[in-house]
């Protein structure tokens, strides 16, 4: 028998079991004040994931932290809409939290990890030191087809 929360569906079923699927993950987030004397459930936070994108928004009652409780991964970037790019921190436990102003706010959250610019690197240098290797051998590129007959 099939489960009906509304948050999931069923993906597939094999055999004797069902796998599911759920609908519109997202991480929770919550805002964190530094003083501790403010109540954080004063805040009214918007969230979802837009083509890849974190997006949050809501107003701050006081300075604080914005705590998104997805697993911190080094990479993780918050901006605000034509301003500057915020680097998001690790919070314990292993949450990801960044910085917060007092007011209204709208940031955007991306993952672009540098790691990615050594893998292009690499794979130039690989192609590169394959070419000199190829070349090395005397390796004739018409005699990859076969011979022709002419």
């Amino acid at each position: 028998r099939a489960l009906n929360p509304p948050l999931v569906e069923p993906d597939k079923k094999n055999g004797p079991w069902m796998l599911y699927r759920v609908l519109e993950t997202q991480p929770l987030v919550q805002f964190v004040p530094y003083d501790e004397v403010e109540s954080a459930t004063d805040v009214s936070l918007s969230f979802g994931w837009d083509d890849g994108t974190l997006r949050v928004s809501g107003t701050a009652p006081t300075e604080g932290r914005l705590l998104i409780r997805n697993v911190y991964m080094p990479g993780w970037y918050a901006t605000i809409p034509r301003a500057e790019e915020i680097p998001v921190e690790m919070s314990p436990p292993f949450w990801q939290s960044f910085p917060v102003k007092a007011g209204d706010f709208d940031y955007s959250l991306e993952y672009r990890p540098d790691s990615w610019k050594w893998g292009i690197r690499f794979f130039w240098v690989g192609v590169f030191v394959c070419c000199l290797f190829l070349f090395s051998l005397g390796f004739d590129i018409r005699s990859v087809g076969g011979d022709t007959g002419n």
